[in-house]
């Protein structure tokens, strides 16, 4: 089974990137859209804290 399997190169898919490329990734962010994802992120973690607490509330009541 075992015997199919091709040999890979380890030094090219380990190869570490260039500094001369570009990072797509965080040239199209915004620091606005940026700390909307915080505030979103925050905001669902609260509520569900609150959802947790109004459960456990409605089970001892």
């Amino acid at each position: 089974m075992f015997e199919n399997v091709p040999d890979t190169n380890r030094d090219e898919v380990r190869y570490p990137p260039s500094d001369e490329a570009s990072n797509e990734a965080y040239d199209d962010e915004s620091p606005e859209g940026r700390n909307w994802a915080i505030l979103l992120t925050l905001f669902s973690v609260i509520l569900v804290q609150l959802a947790g607490i109004a459960l456990i509330v409605w089970a001892v009541f």
